[in-house]
Order: C-alpha cells, then sequence, then structure tokens
C-alpha cells in the first residue's frame, strides 16, 4: 500500500510465505570402463600370460566396480516466513529503501547409513549398501535477514546508490544426505556495494564497487577412488570478494549501439585451513575461489534495421582464468568465445529469432573434475585430466507468437 504523509511517501509490501517439501533421494551408480570415440563401447579388463590367455577378468561386461555409490534418504521440509518492505521518497531525489524477513524452517527425515560388502569377484569387492541402520533427524532452524539502500538524484541524468545486505541460506534435506550424522549449519553473509550511474540519449553508465562475504560455506571435498568407494570430506569456510563491475551502452545513431559489462574482482577464501584423515594439515587461507574469474568482459555491438524490425548482434566474451580447487592447483586457462543473434518482427505478434553459439569454435574449460576433489585436486601435475568444455560451434530457431 502506498501511503501519503506531506510531502514523502511510503510504498509498503507486507506478506507471508509458506513452503512445503517432501523429498526421496535413492542413487545407486557403478563405474564402468569405455574407450575413447563417438558413442563409445563397453571394454573388459583382462590380465594375460607370455603366451595370450586370459588368466584374470577385472570387469564385469565392462562394469569396472559395482555400488560405487549408494543413498537411501528420505525427508520433508516445512517453510514460514513473515516479510516487511518500505519504499521512502524523502525527496524528489532522496529514496531510502529497506527490509526484514524472518523465516523458520522444520527438517525431518531418515539417511540410511551405509557399508561396503564383498561378493567374491574383482568388481563385487567393494559395494556400497544399506547397512540396515539408519540416522533420524528432526531439527529446526530459524534467522532474520534485512537490507537496506539509499539512492540519490544529482539530476534528470545521473545518482548515486548504495545498499548493504545482511542475508542467510537455511540448510536444505540434501545437506543431510552427504552428512547424516551432522546437524547442518546456517549459512550467512553480508553484502554492500555503492556506486553511480548516468543516462542519456548517447551513452548510459554504471560503475559498482561491492564487497560480498559469504560466511560458514560448506565444501564437500568428494574423491573419485578406482579401486574402492568414493570419498566425502566436509569442510567450511568464509569467503571475501572486493570488486568493480563496470556497464555501458553507447547509442551514437538510432541504427547502432555497442555495450559492454566488465566484472573486475578480487575473490578469496578466509580461515580455509583443515586436517584430513591422515592427519596431514592443509592451509589454503587467502586462495582464490574455485571457478571464479578475476576478470570478465562483453561487448556486443548491434545494428537496428528496417525501423527496428530487425535486430542483428554479435558479442564477444573474454573469462579469465580460473582454478579447480581451493589448492589452487590446477588451472583452467581464459578463453573468449564470439556469438551472434539475429531477431526479427514478422508482425507485431509473430518474431523469429536465430543463434550462432561459439562461431570461433573456442576450446574454453568451464569446470574441472569435482570428483578428484574440490579441496585439494587430484588432477595436479597431470598431462591429463577430465574438464568441462564449452560446447563448440552450434546453432539455434526459436519462434516466438504473442497473444
Amino acid at each position: 500500500h502506498r501511503f501519503d504523509m506531506g510531502s514523502t511517501t511510503h510504498d509498503v509490501t507486507f506478506g507471508y510465505y509458506f513452503a512445503h517439501i517432501d523429498e526421496t533421494f535413492g542413487r545407486y551408480s557403478s563405474t564402468a570402463l569405455l574407450d575413447v570415440q563417438n558413442n563409445a563401447r563397453l571394454i573388459d579388463l583382462v590380465a594375460v600370460d607370455g603366451a595370450g590367455n586370459v588368466v584374470r577378468t577385472f570387469t564385469d561386461h565392462g562394469i569396472y566396480r559395482y555400488g560405487y555409490e549408494w543413498e537411501d534418504a528420505h525427508g520433508e521440509q516445512t517453510s514460514h516466513a513473515l516479510y516487511l518492505a518500505d519504499e521512502w521518497q524523502v525527496t524528489p531525489r532522496i529514496r531510502i529503501d529497506g527490509g526484514v524477513r524472518w523465516e523458520t524452517m522444520r527438517a525431518r527425515g531418515t539417511v540410511a547409513l551405509k557399508k561396503t560388502v564383498n561378493l567374491g569377484t574383482f568388481a563385487t569387492s567393494s559395494i556400497l549398501t544399506g547397512s540396515g541402520v539408519y540416522a533420524n533427524y528432526d531439527d529446526n532452524f530459524s534467522h532474520a535477514t534485512w537490507t537496506l539502500g539509499v539512492d540519490y538524484q544529482f539530476n534528470g541524468d545521473a545518482g548515486l546508490f548504495a545498499r548493504y545486505t545482511s542475508a542467510n541460506r537455511l540448510p536444505s534435506l540434501g545437506n543431510y544426505i552427504t552428512s547424516p550424522t551432522a546437524k547442518p549449519i546456517i549459512q550467512t553473509m553480508d553484502l554492500g556495494e555503492v556506486g553511480v550511474k548516468y543516462a542519456s540519449a548517447l551513452v548510459s553508465l554504471y560503475a559498482t564497487g561491492f564487497w560480498t562475504k559469504y560466511n560458514n560455506v560448506s565444501f564437500t571435498n568428494y574423491r573419485f577412488d578406482l579401486n574402492g568407494p568414493a570419498v566425502s570430506e566436509a569442510r567450511y569456510a568464509d569467503t571475501q570478494t572486493f570488486g568493480l563491475e563496470l556497464e555501458g551502452t553507447l547509442r551514437p545513431v538510432r541504427w547502432f549501439d555497442l555495450s559492454g559489462t566488465a566484472t573486475l574482482q578480487d575473490p578469496k577464501y578466509k580461515g580455509l585451513t583443515y586436517v584430513d584423515a591422515s592427519g596431514k594439515s592443509f592451509d589454503f587461507d587467502g586462495n582464490r575461489l574455485i571457478r571464479i574469474p578475476t576478470v570478465s568482459l562483453r561487448f556486443v555491438p548491434g545494428l537496428n534495421l528496417l525501423g527496428d524490425r530487425l535486430r542483428l548482434q554479435a558479442s564477444w566474451e573474454y573469462e579469465g582464468k580460473r582454478y579447480v580447487d581451493t589448492a589452487n592447483s590446477v588451472r583452467l586457462p581464459a578463453y573468449a568465445t564470439v556469438n551472434l543473434s539475429a531477431r526479427f518482427n514478422v508482425s507485431q505478434a509473430l518474431s523469429l529469432y536465430g543463434y550462432v553459439d561459439n562461431l570461433n569454435n573456442s576450446l574454453g574449460l568451464t569446470e574441472g573434475n569435482p570428483r578428484a576433489g574440490e579441496l585439494q585436486n587430484g588432477d595436479a601435475g597431470a598431462n591429463t585430466f577430465i574438464a568441462r568444455p564449452l560446447i563448440g560451434r552450434n546453432f539455434r530457431a526459436a519462434l516466438m507468437y504473442r497473444f
């Protein structure tokens, strides 16, 4: 509801939020050996004697390890939240807005504990399965979040803004699957930004300095073991990032525009130290956050033709180098891509779209192998490792009809 109070106005929002989730999770997976080709084939690994006779088989029709993963869990989660927000127009040039939210959540469920069994063959010698023992949980969580922002307009074209937010993320049912005997913790984060903005018919510019601090970030270090069950370790640490976001658009003529964005940031871990199961200590305090580059750039030139019925544009995108693990031992190189797109308005109701993604067939890698460990990756120093690449050059078309 909007309230007029003399020369000022308040735009107040009040609400209630409810959610109920009922979730069942089951998983059984095995390790298979395949050759490296399109439509890869399952292969059997055997040992032979000097005469070439098979003396032992290590796989079962290509399956190297049965029961590599196993999970059986069920739970339900109920959330209630109340929130209140206010946009206060103090003067024609100054606006202050703030909000608060209180959320409570109850999680109940059960997780089957695992055991390892040996059924006699190499492929079945280390199978994860249920132990017949279950871990039950019934936990309650609650937390408040709030935000406060201010916007000051120098004139009709330029302004200054700032915001601070204290937020949180309550646990979910998935947290219990990876750590069934430990109560999850609430993750909190603090976010701040301050910036300037300018907009005219010729140019629009935004410059925003930001700071983020995430507390109690959970890491599940999931490591693949070819000769046994996977190893899972849970760790917690804080993160802190200082950065600058730049965004702008230049419109020298009606039929051409050029926009660009740049993100420069310094994302680091804070307090990431731990001792592994063997008693070895690790200190990754101050290391770069995984999969986050320090530099990201995007430039988009565009043409508006046929009275704006036809839009043609290209984009050049650059992602700086990133690291696979918190130890910063495996580095993914920087890459750049070129994309093309077109939109044609056949009528007010019908539009046609065409896209060419990764025109230059960039061999960019977006993610390493998390199953080799995200704390300290087992691929460090290897001349060959698994990674997720960009999709090669590809084409898409779309049709949109407005009723």
